[in-house]
């Protein structure tokens, strides 16, 4: 990171911190066009639109670009599955938990990746029952 976009990131953590909502956005977004292949700030600007804005596919597209950039880091691919559930792409939650799950190499994160994922199985599932019923 340059000192100029440092400087927008720890600008856009402030403003984050006293509720400034559209200007942390903003702040992220001048530090991403001066540091373009930085994941994090992706991440810190995707964190504002998923929980403050409720902006599910403004988020999903951040951390899809964050993923692109550093696609080895399983954390990436769990953020990104958790927003899915709210766009109701269930085969995208399967597909990004199997994703990293497959990069995961600690035991006991296998274990919380594959449990999440069954809970997404068995929801298709119930959805699957529910269709086939109310033929």
């Amino acid at each position: 990171m340059s000192k100029e976009d440092k400087n927008f990131y720890k600008s856009g953590n402030k403003k984050f911190g006293v509720g400034d909502y559209q200007g942390a956005i903003d702040d992220f977004t001048k530090a991403i066009e001066l540091d373009p292949e930085n994941p994090e700030i992706y991440i810190k600007r995707g964190d504002i639109k998923e929980v403050v804005l409720e902006d599910y596919q403004g988020a999903i597209d951040d951390f899809t670009k964050a993923i692109e950039l550093d696609p080895k880091n399983p954390d990436r691919y769990i953020d990104r599955a958790e927003l899915k559930i709210f766009s109701e792409d269930h085969q995208g939650v399967i597909d990004d938990y199997s994703k990293a799950l497959e990069l995961t190499t600690h035991e006991p994160d296998k274990k919380e990746i594959l449990e999440l994922r069954s809970k997404v199985y068995k929801i298709l599932s119930k959805i699957d029952l529910d269709r086939s019923q109310s033929l």
